[in-house]
């Protein structure tokens, strides 16, 4: 960083000129001043230095010296820091009028996020902070090149993330991408990411909420989080019909079997579930994966099990119903994959190979559109609400936390019979 004395003759008021320390670091430039003026004949604007006697402007020149002080005491403080701070920080470090504050870095912040919630288990949070942080600094081998584009190579403290980076990022994500409707569902997925970050950051420094930049209030000017799509189009009545009678003989279509008609299961639900999850051989009773957190009876669900589902059992009886204890699927096993690492990543993998089934059956029952485990689940609620079943038995099922997710399948329901009355006429 370098450290110069600016006389700004721009600003010259009778004759004399403010006095300022400029600060350079790269392309960035800020100027700090000093509380003292000097003639503008006094200054050698080239040689960048007092003219004549400088006895006769002492008092300026201890200002001066007086901040040059300042800054270089603050840039030792900062030590490798400095590296990542603005300019614009590195003022209000030196404005001695705020208290000294816990300076938070967002990349340093995400990583301890991500170790948080990989010691804990939580791969599925692990892997979306983990994505949210690799868009941001970028990837890069094993040998130093880099895999993916950096947004920003550098660290940077959260009071620099303010609402021009939130939308200059938010159109890195988007740079490229032909379907901006589709991608705009990854680009909610990042920035409520990086808003539950702060938010976290936030309550561990609180002068951050002063920074905040994300939007909450109307008119408020800041940052406003575009809304996710919905690229899980529920089937139609006919389509979910001829998907049910295809009667392939492939564990991947038992699982499609089994997920519908246990309840729109989750197909990680599905893989975590053990013998023991049978009560009695005719009802299942889990708790979601994804609302375990909460703990209590939040996200339970226990319901009687329909025919075609207990066919699906009796057939990986015979498989994986030795141990009690064991997993129903062949997904998981006890003595493999005993670590939340180790899981979370057979879990993803066989999702892969799953969802490339489930598009391979849906070809097959003439369904167009993309295909995935969850497309399954939000078509069984769909199909409930299209059956006129009541609100509760909906939430029960899906163990629902909040009553607007059950809602988005009755409004659905509701418009394809306004569709339908439409096309009637």
């Amino acid at each position: 960083m370098k450290i110069t004395t600016y006389v700004n003759k721009q600003k010259v008021k009778d004759g004399e000129c403010p006095v300022y320390i400029r600060l350079a670091k790269g392309d960035e430039m800020k100027y700090i001043s000093v509380g003292a003026k000097l003639p503008e004949k006094a200054w050698d604007f080239e040689k960048k230095q007092i003219k004549g006697d400088e006895l006769q402007y002492s008092d300026v020149i201890e200002k001066i010296e007086k901040k040059k002080k300042q800054v270089r005491d603050k840039l030792k403080e900062l030590g490798d820091e400095i590296e990542v701070i603005s300019l614009n920080t590195l003022v209000e470090e030196l404005n001695e009028s705020k208290p000294k504050r816990k300076r938070l870095f967002v990349y340093k912040y995400f990583e301890k996020r991500c170790n948080e919630l990989k010691d804990s288990g939580k791969m599925g949070n692990y892997r979306a902070y983990k994505t949210a942080l690799n868009k941001l600094r970028g990837t890069k081998d094993k040998k130093g090149r880099w895999i993916s584009e950096p947004f920003r190579k550098s660290d940077f403290l959260f009071t620099e993330l303010d609402v021009p980076l939130l939308r200059d990022f938010e159109s890195f994500l988007r740079k490229g991408y032909n379907d901006q409707d589709k991608r705009q569902g990854t680009v909610n997925i990042i920035m409520r990411t990086i808003r539950a970050l702060y938010n976290r950051a936030a309550g561990e420094a609180p002068y951050l909420r002063d920074y905040y930049p994300f939007h909450r209030i109307e008119g408020d000017g800041k940052y406003m989080i575009p809304e996710g799509n919905d690229n899980h189009r529920a089937l139609e009545s006919d389509e979910i019909k001829r998907l049910l009678a295809l009667n392939i003989n492939s564990d991947y279509y038992r699982y499609l079997i089994f997920s519908f008609y246990a309840g729109g299961m989750a197909f990680i639900d599905m893989c975590f579930l053990q013998w023991s999850n049978i009560i009695e051989g005719t009802t299942l009773q889990y708790q979601r994966k994804k609302l375990s957190r909460y703990g209590g009876k939040k996200g339970v669900v226990r319901i009687p099990l329909h025919p075609e589902a207990l066919k699906t059992l009796a057939y990986f009886r015979t498989k994986t119903g030795i141990n009690p204890a064991g997993y129903i699927f062949p997904v998981l096993h006890t003595e493999i994959y005993k670590t939340a690492t180790a899981q979370h990543n057979r879990v993803h993998k066989i999702r892969r190979v799953y969802n490339s089934e489930l598009r391979i059956f849906a070809a097959k029952a003439g369904i167009q559109g993309n295909m995935t485990s969850y497309r399954i689940r939000h078509s069984f609620f769909t199909e409930l609400a299209r059956n006129k079943q009541p609100f509760y038995i909906i939430k029960t099922m899906g163990a629902h936390v909040n009553d607007q997710t059950t809602m988005k399948y009755i409004n659905k329901a509701d418009e394809d019979d306004l569709q339908k009355a439409l096309n009637s006429l």
